[in-house]
């Protein structure tokens, strides 16, 4: 598997920027780089397919499974009383890897990420997977 970099580091800043830095499950962060990478013009290098739950990316999950190994971010268990979700945060060692190699992050994009968070934060996840799906369906029309 070959990583990009730059996918990495908006990754990571994506954590960064999020309230209470961190990502509330898998699934949300898989919707979240979904519609940041087609409607936010981020440029994600993750490819997606359809999945059960809406636009799924195996680089996407092989990635954060990289980057816990590395020590950059930590997964956190949470039970929601019917199932787990999986949270992500960054490590000290993925704050000081973000800050060395921030400069590979232009200000427009870290100011893109941080507005389309705001839009995108308060969205429950249901919604999120609804409108994931809406624009993966669009998009397949549209390429048919």
């Amino acid at each position: 598997m070959t990583i990009n970099v730059r996918s990495v580091l908006m990754f990571l800043e994506l954590i960064h920027r999020s309230r209470n830095n961190r990502i509330e499950g898998r699934t949300r962060a898989q919707k979240i780089i979904y519609i940041l990478k087609e409607i936010y013009n981020l440029d994600f290098s993750f490819s997606f397919i359809p999945y059960y739950y809406g636009p799924y990316s195996l680089e996407l999950n092989q990635t954060i499974q990289k980057l816990k190994e590395l020590g950059l971010i930590q997964e956190q268990e949470t039970y929601t009383g019917w199932h787990i979700r999986y949270d992500y945060e960054l490590t000290r060692e993925g704050i000081e890897f973000l800050r060395r190699h921030r400069d590979q992050i232009d200000d427009q994009t870290e100011e893109r990420i941080t507005n389309s968070l705001r839009e995108l934060e308060g969205i429950s996840l249901d919604t999120l997977i609804i409108a994931a799906k809406s624009i993966m369906s669009r998009s397949q029309n549209t390429n048919a």
